[in-house]
């Protein structure tokens, strides 16, 4: 995780606790250093989790990728070992999809994401 990232999450978890001080004031509560220290430990717990949950999702989309790409190439070098054109044409058409398909999903992802 990013400093700055960091440095934004801590700097809204802040504000949420200022503002349930603000309302549980009414009622001369308050929350104690102990209870913002608190907050601020599960937040990083939370932020911890979910930066490596992200890197293992990465991890493990690589590596599906990997083993498609893998079985593609396997295909498209026993089409060229045997010189058997329609099996050669077949496994570069299936490549050529395969990564039409891959560049139209991240292109999408990132037209969605920005």
């Amino acid at each position: 995780m990013s400093p700055t990232l960091a440095k934004e999450i801590f700097k809204d978890v802040n504000e949420i606790i200022k503002k349930v001080n603000e309302e549980i004031e009414l009622f001369c509560l308050k929350i104690s250093d102990s209870g913002k220290e608190f907050i601020f430990l599960v937040t990083q717990i939370f932020s911890f989790l979910l930066t490596e949950k992200l890197e293992i999702i990465r991890e493990s989309f690589s590596l599906t990728e990997y083993i498609k790409t893998k079985n593609q190439e396997k295909e498209l070098f026993i089409a060229k070992l045997y010189n058997n054109d329609s099996e050669m044409d077949k496994s570069l058409g299936q490549k050529l999809a395969f990564e039409l398909c891959t560049y139209f999903f991240e292109e999408c992802k990132f037209n969605i994401i920005n």
